[in-house]
């Protein structure tokens, strides 16, 4: 959720997302391992669908894939399952229909659970709110250590979060409608909780 970092970062990943400072080795190396753990999680609930293997960078067509993946009948998961509702599209690192209720799960090789995990988590449950209507319930696996991992139900934390994550898109849709760089100054923001993908940028403007 770029824009509850930075309503700035969020429109420039929009407008001018050729902005982005490439990824440094040390961010490719913490991605190539975040990877590996999903993969490993994955393995524990095959078989599923992988839509990220199905479609590749064509993120305009996960909701619609997925949509068609849900219209069947029977138990199903799917691996970066694509919700959209209100603008806002979501790829959930693994979505599992059980009957007529749903489990959304988010994979991260934290060892804790942050605030912006609980946010991202949160951002996903407002949406698959929204289109799926039905019961839902939210986990977040979390890395225990080399090996093992942890999954823990946030579906409380998520729900409290709702309505303020649901205020919260309508702010950042209305920044992306008026569109028009927001000015804000470099601070704190620009490494909490991550480095801002567009630092090096905003770092070079007089504000």
């Amino acid at each position: 959720m770029k824009g509850l970092q930075c309503p700035k970062a969020l429109f420039l990943n929009v407008y001018k997302p050729r902005l982005k400072t490439p990824f440094s080795a040390e961010t490719k190396a913490l991605m190539t391992d975040g990877r590996k753990f999903e993969a490993t999680v994955r393995e524990a609930f095959l078989p599923a669908i992988d839509v990220s293997k199905t479609l590749g960078p064509k993120f305009a067509a996960y909701a619609q894939f997925t949509k068609g993946c849900l219209a069947k009948e029977g138990d199903l998961t799917l691996f970066e399952a694509g919700l959209e509702h209100n603008k806002v599209l979501v790829l959930v690192d693994m979505l599992k229909r059980i009957g007529n209720c749903y489990e959304l799960y988010e994979i991260k090789r934290s060892t804790q659970l942050t605030p912006s995990i609980l946010n991202d988590a949160a951002m996903q449950y407002v949406v698959a709110k929204n289109v799926l209507q039905a019961p839902i319930q939210s986990f977040v696996v979390l890395r225990v250590n080399e090996y093992d991992y942890q999954i823990t139900d946030i579906s409380q934390a998520v729900a409290s979060l709702a309505p303020s994550i649901t205020a919260e898109i309508e702010q950042q849709l209305q920044i992306l409608a008026q569109g028009k760089e927001p000015l804000i100054a470099t601070g704190p923001q620009c490494n909490s909780p991550y480095p801002c993908d567009f630092k090096s940028y905003c770092g070079g403007l007089l504000l």
